[in-house]
């Protein structure tokens, strides 16, 4: 908070914060962006059914309004008398250029009025940064060529004015590939990536038949005026099982793994057994929800361990804590959500197994990130899940089952890294493998690859701890 006070104040950064600053944006914006841009074609295929269209359409605006505050905090940040305050004219270019790109996310994702006005406030800034650009950076400097390279493409996919985008980004390569022998050497690889970037356009922007596809591609949103919405995606109890599961569906496909779970959440609390597709989905949502806080956990636990400022050090911890207690936390839900609801609705030994295995998983991640008494109570309910679902997984699947020798797979890694018993854990996964080897002429097409993958993870964690 006190940095954002500092910025809003006088937008004194460093270049490193001024591109740490960009970068938190840009990781954000990027993917409300390729959600909103993927839901185009899905929207496309389903043109046909009025209810998923109803939904799609809804969905979409959701994650327009989430574009839009993500878009208007910036424009808080950068309101014209923060920007005249600048001294520093390559920092003034930088932060015009951020005005124009998420004026031009804005204009992508709206029609009407907002359109037009998000349109005209990009091309302001984007030109009054690109004069200013010219007469104080060279050709070949990173910020310009970025800046080059953004407005092309605004005037390309926002204006629809080919030409200009063409001419515009061809006049910055060819004055760049003159001054490339003045390129300083720390600014090289940074410039050429840009360079090749605006190159790569303009390839695809002279060719027709790219262009004729590019345009086949665009998100078509002028329908959406003036419908009414169904409402359905503020209440998810409103929704039917169908429309969950393709709901569910959709957020996979553009990868929005938190909406993903909420609508699995509201399958799981119609109290049925849920089929093949939907215990899936619960899978897939909570693995990508918690496998990114547990990515980021590694990240930060070797950062700690290599941090020589003790300031430095005490922050690194507090915030790896403080995503170590997220990752408890989903975790927690998807135990909850097993435990209360699905384990009692089960109707098949395949399906126990499945959320048995699923269970010792969330119970061995909390072990990762947990100490003392909180590690031993992980730590001895993950090993009884994954216990169970091994014994009744030896009487109910094959050695070569895919459900079963992913349990293998994950009870001999808790078995190696948790419980710390590596003698066990190797004898285990061998005896696993060994049998499914014997087993693998038996094993149906549409189970090979899935089984043999997974077999190939074990022999080389086997390879991996016999060393």
């Amino acid at each position: 908070m006190e940095r954002l006070i500092k910025f809003r104040q006088s937008l004194s950064l460093s270049i490193e914060e001024r591109n740490l600053f960009n970068l938190a944006y840009k990781n954000h914006i990027g993917s409300l962006r390729m959600a909103w841009r993927a839901l185009g074609p899905i929207k496309q295929r389903n043109s046909k059914n009025s209810d998923q269209m109803i939904l799609l359409k809804e969905y979409q605006k959701k994650i327009q309004n989430e574009i839009m505050i993500c878009c208007n905090e910036v424009f808080d940040l950068l309101i014209p008398s923060m920007l005249s305050k600048l001294s520093n004219d390559e920092s003034k270019v930088f932060f015009l250029k951020m005005n124009g790109d998420y004026n031009r996310f804005l204009a992508e994702c709206s029609t009407g009025d907002l359109h037009n006005t998000s349109k005209n406030n990009a091309e302001k800034a984007y030109n009054e940064s690109i004069l200013l650009a010219k007469s104080v950076l060279k050709p070949t400097n990173p910020t310009r060529l970025g800046l080059a390279l953004n407005y092309s493409v605004f005037y390309y996919e926002v204006t629809k004015e080919t030409t200009k985008a063409c001419d515009l980004a061809k006049s910055a390569f060819d004055e760049a590939i003159a001054f490339l022998d003045q390129l300083e050497e720390n600014e090289y690889k940074d410039s050429t990536t840009i360079m090749q970037l605006i190159r790569d356009n303009l390839i695809l922007w002279t060719s027709e038949e790219n262009d004729d596809q590019d345009k086949v591609l665009e998100v078509k949103d002028s329908g959406n005026q003036g419908e009414k919405d169904s409402n359905k995606l503020q209440d998810y109890s409103l929704l039917s099982r169908e429309e969950l599961v393709f709901m569910s569906k959709v957020s996979e496909e553009v990868e929005r793994f938190e909406d993903m779970m909420g609508f699995i959440n509201q399958i799981v609390l119609l109290g049925k057994d849920l089929s093949f597709q939907e215990r899936n989905f619960l899978h897939v949502a909570s693995k990508n929800i918690i496998g990114s806080r547990r990515s980021a956990g590694h990240i930060l636990r070797k950062l700690e361990e290599t941090e020589p400022n003790q300031n430095n050090l005490n922050l690194l911890t507090v915030y790896r804590q403080q995503i170590d207690k997220e990752l408890i936390d989903i975790c927690n839900e998807v135990l909850s959500l097993i435990d209360q609801n699905i384990l009692k609705n089960v109707g098949s030994p395949e399906g126990k197994i499945f959320f048995l295995k699923m269970k010792g998983d969330s119970y061995r991640w909390i072990s990762e990130v947990s100490n003392g008494a909180a590690l031993k109570i992980s730590s001895e309910n993950c090993g009884k899940a994954y216990n169970e679902g091994n014994d009744l997984a030896k009487s109910k699947l094959k050695p070569t089952d895919p459900i079963r020798l992913g349990l293998v797979l994950n009870y001999s890694v808790y078995l190696y890294e948790i419980a710390n018993d590596k003698m066990k854990a190797c004898t285990f996964a061998k005896q696993a493998f060994d049998n499914a080897i014997g087993d693998l002429d038996n094993l149906g097409d549409d189970q090979y690859k899935d089984a043999t993958a997974i077999m190939q993870l074990i022999r080389d964690n086997l390879t991996l701890w016999t060393n």
